[in-house]
């Protein structure tokens, strides 16, 4: 068996951390008690590959996916240290990724690979791949600002969906919501995020990964 695997998720450059960092400290906080560590996706958008104007739509669309978490966003702050990070991932818009080429009934959207036991953090998007499936789910003209929208906000349901199998550290897929295997024209259009939610064991997961008590209801 090769050492090398990949996760789909099937049907360039964004630079994303995912840091736990220590707080700076709380007001009246007692001395020697532990700062709450907040996990933080920290995107740095380069050229866009949704259109000019729409990194704060993806950047909105992941805070979303992942606040219930207790996962947060945030661009880039030089003074943020990665000390103690507990994740930093590499998101890279492309279609010439080997790993994300599309073959007969075979055409996906994004890749983490694993390497031996552990996964690489770097996330490959497919942008055209993207496109395909928001024009599968839009009568509007390609240039429009809507199929553009959908675009960027689809660019971000895949990135939250290998994010997470880097979290998990798994290349399993779920049935359903966030990390089940294939997206299709109506997760597109779909405008809540009742359809991208983490599965209870999922959600324990992430937790129990970031160092974060678990969700509410699930402990």
């Amino acid at each position: 068996m090769s050492s090398v695997r990949g996760s789909h998720l099937l049907t360039a450059s964004v630079v994303a951390g995912l840091l736990i960092s220590a707080s700076a400290g709380v007001a009246g906080q007692e001395p020697g008690v532990p700062t709450p560590r907040t996990p933080v996706i920290v995107l740095e958008m380069a050229e866009t590959a949704a259109g000019a104007g729409f990194e704060g739509r993806i950047r909105a669309e992941l805070e979303g996916l992942w606040s219930p978490y207790g996962i947060t966003v945030a661009a880039p702050d030089a003074s943020e240290s990665d000390a103690g990070a507990c994740l930093a991932v590499k998101v890279v818009f492309t279609d010439d990724e080997p790993g994300i080429k599309p073959a007969p009934n075979r055409r996906p959207l994004g890749i983490v690979y694993r390497v031996g036991g552990m996964y690489r953090r770097v996330v490959f998007v497919s942008p055209a791949a993207v496109m395909r499936l928001v024009r599968k789910s839009s009568n509007e003209p390609r240039a429009s600002a809507v199929v553009a929208s959908l675009h960027a906000r689809m660019l971000a349901r895949v990135i939250a969906h290998e994010i997470g199998h880097i979290l998990l550290e798994s290349e399993d897929h779920a049935p359903r919501g966030l990390m089940r295997g294939r997206f299709r024209p109506a997760d597109v259009v779909q405008p809540g995020l009742e359809r991208f939610t983490l599965e209870p064991h999922e959600s324990n997961r992430v937790a129990s990964r970031c160092g974060l008590p678990a969700p509410v209801g699930q402990r």
